[in-house]
């Protein structure tokens, strides 16, 4: 018996637009009405809307729905003042979805969502309790979601736990979400079964955010002293565009230059500077500043204990500008790059690790004895 393929309607619906009907599509089936037509789908739009609210009431600490209190009465709405994906349960709580897939939350959304929830819902006989929840299924740098009590926050990696505990509903659209989220999860941690030649986007973004992990976790059992503050993004320049992963800010005097640790589509390290940002006009750097922090860094990578463990270049031409790339480390005698392979030409993972680490200790050796 052959299994027969079709095409993914979601390889063509990919808006957000689109996966707000098929989050309320999930969710509608919550309702009891739906209980005796597909008890699987109804089994799985309850656990998915039980897992927003309790993300929410984690998050902000407003009660939601308790374990024993029975989903009566559910209305799910989408684009309501601009909102997502409104759902009320049981007429005393309402539930604001912010839904993304490769945007970011701008100008407060959640907030006045939830203010315009609470003016919407206010001339109820019995006061409503709104919750929200940010959910994203596209790759994201924490630095760009809302802040952790504004929201609950659901990730791909969650709402697809969620989608495979219920694998064996009978529901096509359920099905190819499903499938569609998981392939992109899978190009997302392709990093690690790929070499770095066949990375996509995705699979460096799905670099760069164990990255995040981990210098946040480093920083949690104070192996770094100083937070790190990793971020990554894409930066459009007039080559194409980038992906880069910045990190552990410093300020470099007497200039008062603030330098940090950058990545660049995940094959180079550099030493970035830049002035502090002031109230008025922000300074650009200078070719001539830009040379003295080079040979500062330079010269200390002729000493212990950098010397024939790390490598400094100079990071191609030196225009200035307002930020400026000044120095390429890397970590062999032929100053060939910073990135680590096992002999299968795969990342080798703890390698990176340690090599970061030393950059990190190496740029607070720079600042130190600027």
């Amino acid at each position: 018996m052959t299994t027969s393929i079709v095409p993914n309607l979601f390889t063509h619906a990919r808006s957000e637009l689109a996966q707000d009907a098929v989050i309320a599509y999930i969710l509608q089936w919550a309702s009891p009405n739906y209980r005796m037509s597909n008890s699987e789908m109804n089994a799985l739009g309850e656990h998915l809307l039980r897992s927003l609210l309790a993300c929410s009431a984690q998050a902000t600490g407003i009660a939601g729905l308790s374990e024993d209190e029975s989903i009566t009465e559910l209305i799910v709405d989408t684009q309501v003042h601009g909102i997502d994906i409104l759902v009320v349960v049981n007429r005393r709580i309402a539930l604001v979805i912010e839904d993304k897939v490769d945007t970011h939350e701008h100008a407060n959304q959640i907030a006045r969502y939830r203010q315009i929830v609470s003016w919407i819902l206010d001339d109820r006989p019995s006061p409503v309790v709104v919750h929200a929840v940010y959910l994203k299924t596209g790759n994201e740098s924490p630095h760009r979601r809302p802040a952790a009590d504004v929201c609950g926050i659901m990730m791909r990696e969650q709402l697809l736990a969620i989608l495979h505990q219920h694998a064996q509903v009978n529901d096509q659209i359920v099905q190819q979400f499903r499938q569609y989220l998981q392939a992109i999860e899978t190009e997302t941690q392709s990093y690690r079964i790929l070499p770095p030649t066949q990375w996509s986007a995705r699979a460096i973004e799905g670099f760069y955010t164990a990255i995040v992990s981990w210098l946040m976790e480093l920083h949690r059992s104070g192996q770094v002293p100083v937070p790190t503050h990793p971020q990554w993004s894409y930066q459009a320049n007039p080559t194409g565009g980038e992906r880069v992963c910045a990190w552990y800010w410093i300020t470099l005097k007497p200039a008062q230059l603030e330098g940090w640790l950058q990545l660049s589509d995940a094959t180079s390290l550099h030493l970035r500077i830049a002035h502090h940002a002031n109230e008025g006009s922000k300074p650009k750097v200078e070719p001539e500043q830009m040379y003295q922090i080079l040979q500062h860094a330079m010269n200390l990578a002729t000493q212990p204990p950098w010397h024939g463990q790390l490598l400094v270049r100079k990071a191609g031409r030196f225009r200035g500008g307002d930020s400026a790339a000044v120095a390429e480390l890397s970590f062999d005698t032929t100053g060939s790059g910073w990135l680590p392979l096992t002999s299968h030409g795969l990342l080798d993972w703890p390698e990176a690790c340690r090599r970061l680490k030393l950059a990190m200790e190496f740029v607070e050796a720079v600042r130190s004895s600027c």
